[in-house]
This record gives structure tokens, C-alpha cells and sequence, in this order.
């Protein structure tokens, strides 16, 4: 059973708790339809398998992933790195290099002894722009980035690039950017393990060269130091001699192939990538901005809603909990205390009725509270 208490302050705050119900989704769907309107830009990509960037750990591959998941996971994850974004933003025009800007770590000149003039000193590197940036910026520029670019498999070999931005031409470039700078990763990944595969190669051959000279170097001395020897027989060292050396000579003849092959693949290696990497449709400048679908829209004013309901239910809680005032019977329940009768109402006058209805208010809450108060003889 409702306790007539809270009846009676629901009635009484209603019109105050829905003065903030009514008003907070409108303020809501006013402030979501003024917004700043957001541009998409799409581009679609066939991939295949990402070749020397993702290799599966411990030789154990999912099965289960297309060719465009695994190229999806390796995109995310480099978005995920400071430096990419910084790179896309770079690319972008979002940071740039300060005009009349020295590199960091390097002085504009030196001043020699005698000499009038300065020498520049030449830096190794371009200056980056993302080093000029102060930590603060940098975490924008880096969240931005996060929130203009998404990336997922469109089918088995199609990767979309979604990117979102307040500008149509700027949305198209991030799309642009985020290609680039992918497709820059990953040559320079495969030029780099190329390099390092060349490097490995090329110290594994030195090593058998010089393994095979000792072993054709041991040979020969068999050979001075038994001129007698029948070599179309050959006795049992002598045998195992020139299977060593015949041995020997096949690891450096494979290590030579292996080199012929990885210099081919580094002369090949952009025409590799461009069948593994393959831009469809590249992203365009945004005719209008993105609709919001009508779940969408109502979502926020509903939500906006259900917190102002929850809010009102609570602060009536809280002002019924707080009001200890007698008012009925009900609220004698629990209380040590006998009852002996009601508080008569008073008749209200219809010309003055507001008055009338506080003063009678109040007198039957003090009159039913001074008989609450009394014993029972």
C-alpha cells in the first residue's frame, strides 16, 4: 500500500519534477542537433596475407582470419603507436614544422676562430614536426587521429578506411595519409628485413667459405702427403675428406642462392607489395555530412529522460524520508504511543481558499500532533 505522505508530496512536487524530465531531453536533442556537422570520407582496398610485417608467433597461424583481418589487425595495431598518428597528422598538414626552426639536437652553426661568417651544420635527419609539438598537443593530436580514422575487413580481401572530420577535404586527406603512411611501413618493414636477412646471409657465407677452405685445404694435404694413394680408388680418410668438402660446398652453394633470391626480392619488393596492397576506390571529399538515423537521435534525449526520472524518484525519497509530520494514523504506526481520536477538518471558505487551505493545514497537523503526544490515562 502507498503511504498517503508520499501521495501527497508527489502531488504537491509534481509540477517542479516535471519541469526538469520534460526540459532535459529537449535541451539534449537541441544541443545534438546544433553540433558541429561531421564528414566521412571511405576507401576500400583488396589486401592479401601482410607480407614480413605480421608473422605468426611460434609458427602457429589462425586459420580462421582472412587476408584482410590480419591486414585490419596489423593497421590498428600501428594506430595504436604515437609515431603513426603523429605521421598521419604530418602528412595531413594538422602539425607541421615551424617556419625558421632549428632540429632538435643540432645548432645552426659554429663560429670558427678568425672567420667573419658561419658554417651551417648539416643535420642527418629532417626535423620532425611532432617534436616541436608540447606534451599537451601532442596528446590531442594523438587523440584526434584516434577518433577521425577506423579501420575493418569489408569481406576476405577488402580493407575499409573510414575516416570522419568536421572538414570534407580534411577527412579525404586523413583517408589519403593513412594509405601513405601504411603503405610507407611497409617497405621500409620489407627493406628492412631484407637488409637484415642480406646482413645474416652474408656473415653465414663468410663463415662456410672459410670452412670450406680448410676442408679443401685438408684435402690437398692428404693428397701431398700420400702421392701413392690410387685416387679413383682412394682409401677411407681420403673418402671422407671429399664428402666433407662436397658437403661444405653445397652450403655455400645454397648460401649464394639464398642471397641471388633476397636481392631479387628487395629489386621486386614494390611490385610485391602493390599486388598485396591494392587502393580500389580511394577516399573522396564528402558531399553533405553524415545522418544520424532516428534510433540515434532520440537515444540521447531518452537517456537524458531516464536520469532526470531517476533523479526526481530520488529527491521525493529523500523529502519523504525527511518529513516527520503527522498527518494520519499511518503515521503513528511504529510509534510508542495510544490513539484517541482525529483532528476534525475545518470547513475552507471559497472566497479565500489558498489562505484557508495552509491555515487548516497547518491546524490539523498541529492538532493531530498534540493528540499523538498525549497518554492514555
Amino acid at each position: 500500500m502507498v503511504p498517503r505522505k508520499l501521495v501527497a508530496h508527489l502531488l504537491r512536487l509534481l509540477p517542479v519534477m516535471l519541469l526538469p524530465i520534460l526540459l532535459a531531453p529537449a535541451l539534449v536533442f537541441l544541443l545534438q542537433r546544433g553540433g558541429t556537422p561531421v564528414y566521412q570520407s571511405y576507401a576500400t582496398i583488396w589486401v592479401q596475407d601482410p607480407a614480413g610485417i605480421q608473422q605468426p608467433s611460434l609458427n602457429v597461424e589462425n586459420s580462421f582470419l582472412t587476408p584482410a583481418q590480419r591486414q585490419a589487425s596489423v593497421l590498428n595495431d600501428l594506430l595504436q603507436t604515437d609515431g603513426f598518428r603523429m605521421q598521419i597528422a604530418e602528412l595531413v598538414g594538422i602539425i607541421s614544422v615551424p617556419e625558421g626552426a632549428a632540429t632538435p639536437g643540432t645548432s645552426s652553426g659554429t663560429q670558427g676562430p678568425g672567420l667573419g661568417s658561419a658554417t651551417p651544420v648539416a643535420s642527418a635527419t629532417p626535423p620532425s614536426a611532432a617534436s616541436f609539438l608540447t606534451s599537451s598537443q601532442r596528446e590531442r593530436v594523438f587523440h584526434l587521429i584516434g577518433r577521425s580514422v577506423a579501420v575493418g575487413a569489408n569481406g576476405s580481401n577488402l580493407l575499409a578506411i573510414t575516416t570522419s572530420y568536421s572538414d570534407p577535404e580534411t577527412a579525404k586527406a586523413l583517408g589519403d595519409a593513412t594509405i601513405a603512411a601504411y603503405d610507407s611501413r611497409l617497405q621500409s618493414e620489407a627493406q628492412r628485413q631484407t637488409v637484415i636477412t642480406s646482413d645474416y646471409l652474408s656473415s653465414q657465407l663468410v663463415v662456410a667459405q672459410e670452412e670450406l677452405t680448410n676442408r679443401q685445404n685438408a684435402l690437398q694435404a692428404f693428397i701431398q702427403a700420400n702421392p701413392g694413394v690410387n685416387l679413383a680408388v682412394g682409401s677411407v680418410e681420403y673418402r671422407g675428406l671429399a664428402a666433407q668438402v662436397e658437403a661444405q660446398l653445397a652450403i655455400v652453394n645454397g648460401l649464394q642462392s639464398a642471397i641471388q633470391g633476397n636481392q631479387f626480392n628487395s629489386v621486386s619488393i614494390t611490385q610485391g607489395l602493390a599486388a598485396r596492397f591494392s587502393v580500389l576506390d580511394h577516399p573522396r571529399v564528402a558531399d553533405h555530412p553524415i545522418q544520424e538515423s532516428r534510433i540515434q537521435q532520440l537515444m540521447m534525449p531518452i537517456g537524458a529522460m531516464m536520469v532526470m526520472v531517476l533523479l526526481a524518484a530520488g529527491y521525493l525519497l529523500v523529502v519523504y524520508r525527511a518529513d516527520h509530520s503527522v498527518l494520519s494514523t499511518e503515521d503513528l504506526r511504529g510509534l510508542d504511543v495510544r490513539f484517541l481520536g482525529y483532528a476534525p477538518k475545518l470547513k475552507r471558505d471559497r472566497r479565500q481558499w489558498r489562505l484557508s487551505f495552509r491555515r487548516d493545514r497547518g491546524h490539523a497537523r498541529r492538532a493531530a500532533a498534540s493528540f499523538a503526544s498525549r497518554e492514555a490515562v
